[in-house]
């Protein structure tokens, strides 16, 4: 794919979709040098789906000393991403303050605290969603 301003780079689909429904695209450039394409895909008009019946209901109880407390007894903790890597955060910040001021190596001292910190927004961010979903998440609290 080739967008002005960025230039030419490979894509990794990860839906099938026609280009003729798509009818929005966000670009999205993080500071790790990351690119994400967001396509807004118009979809057909979907046949009537069953309702989606629960198994067993359970009454959570979101805090700020815990993550949750269950009804039926079970406690979620905080998974505290920020404080179980400060450590993988703080050697490159101060590799960072040691580096000149916009030269090269102060720029890939820069991108190596970037990678760090998107690494604690990830997994902060997918322990929020694992917390609110039970498919499709790669943290476990049991």
């Amino acid at each position: 794919m080739q967008l002005s301003k960025i230039g030419f780079f490979t894509l990794i689909i990860h839906r099938d979709f026609s280009l003729e429904r798509v009818s929005q695209v966000c670009v999205k450039l993080y500071p790790s040098g990351k690119i994400y394409l967001v396509f807004l895909v118009e979809e057909p008009e979907a046949q009537e789906k069953q309702p989606w019946e629960p198994r067993k209901a359970v009454g959570v109880d979101l805090g700020l000393a815990r993550l949750a407390t269950l009804s039926d007894g079970r406690i979620l903790e905080n998974p505290r991403p920020l404080e179980r890597s400060l450590e993988k955060i703080r050697v490159p910040q101060r590799s960072l303050s040691r580096r000149r001021f916009l030269s090269k190596n102060w720029l890939k001292a820069k991108i190596r605290l970037a990678k760090q910190h998107e690494r604690v927004n990830d997994f902060r961010r997918d322990s929020l969603n694992s917390g609110r979903y039970s498919h499709g998440s790669t943290t476990s609290w049991y």
